[in-house]
Parts: C-alpha cells; structure tokens; sequence
C-alpha cells in the first residue's frame, strides 16, 4: 500500500521489517536532529534488535516518508481508546524545508479518518519546537493545553471532514510559509487515555 501525497514523488508506506536496514541507518544519521527539539533518546538508544521488533510488530498507523526510492523520515497515528488517535512525525534534517512534513501529515490524517475511523487526533509538541508547532497549525490543530514540558494539540477530524464540502482557502494556506516546516515531532508512548499526546 502506497499513499500518495499532493507533492511530486512523495508518498507513505507502511514501515515494516523489510526497511530495517535504510530505517536503522536513517535514526543513525538523524541521532543529533532527534533530540534537538524532542525526546527521542529511547530511539536513539535502541538496538538494531530493537529497531527490527518494533517494525515486525503490527501498527496499522505507522508509516515510512519516502521520496522517490529514499527513505526520509517517519509518520505515526497510534490510535488510542476508540476514535482517537497520536499523530507523531519526524524527517532527516536533510529534507526539511520543503513543505514534506504537512504533505506527509495531511495524507495520513485522510487515510485516518477515512480508513481507521479516526475522529479526534492529538499531538505534542516540546516547547520551543516552534517549526514542529507551525507543522500543526498548517493542519489547522488547535493547541489545547500547557502540559508543562510540551504544548497539547488536537484535531477535530469530523469538524474537518463536514468542512470540506464548504468552500475554503484551506490550500492556499497551506503553501503559505510551507518552505519552514520542519519538525522533530514527539512519541509519547506513555499517553493518558482519554488525552493522548504525541
């Protein structure tokens, strides 16, 4: 499965154990960028052991950023309790810039709700990772909470899915800036259930 993206080239795959080795050496590469502006020091750490359990494991939600046929960076959406999922998002410092993190973003949010029946998705976002939390607002996520160490986002996508029939500047809005989103987006594998944050 293959999800293309509005951008020439750039699409999702499903990140599994066949992409170990590109995967491996993407985290290798990207060990400083990760923990820049996020907390991805368990990922950095891991093990080529542990990188290739973690991709056999099932996640419905979890895809590989490719362009062309390079692996550049990594998408979740971990669903949590029912409807709701985490959305978390990180790119090779080398593709930033380009607008590739809300193309990849938004696609996933679609396949989402439209396939996962996701209806409310949350995300967080370390304070000062002000490129990560213009990632979000492009996709119209509304920040909801001070969490203290990381700001809380959330997307209605019901709310957008009933929008979308309604005329809007949705797409011209979206390339407005697009040249500065980057991200080094957070997983947060420890979520409260009824406000998960990525």
């Amino acid at each position: 499965m293959e999800l293309a993206t509005h951008i020439d080239g750039l699409f999702l795959r499903p990140l599994g154990e066949e992409d170990l080795e590109r995967y491996a050496e993407l985290v290798a590469t990207n060990r400083r960028h990760l923990t820049s502006n996020g907390d991805y020091r368990q990922l950095i750490a891991s093990s080529i052991q542990d990188l290739a359990a973690e991709l056999r494991s099932a996640a419905p939600g979890r895809f590989g950023v490719w362009i062309c046929d390079a692996l550049i960076g990594r998408v979740d959406l971990i669903p949590r309790d029912g409807t709701n999922a985490v959305l978390g998002y990180w790119l090779d410092r080398e593709h930033l810039h380009a607008g590739y993190a809300t193309a990849a973003c938004r696609e996933l949010l679609r396949y989402g709700a439209e396939d996962l029946a996701i209806t409310d998705v949350w995300a967080g976002v370390t304070h000062g990772n002000d490129r990560s939390e213009a990632v979000l607002r492009r996709l119209e996520f509304d920040e909801v909470a001070d969490m203290g160490a990381y700001t809380r986002f959330h997307l209605d996508l019901a709310r957008d899915q009933q929008a979308e029939a309604r005329p809007s500047t949705h797409e011209q809005r979206e390339h407005q800036g697009d040249e500065h989103a980057e991200h080094e987006p957070e997983h947060d594998r420890q979520a409260p259930t009824a406000h998960p944050t990525a």
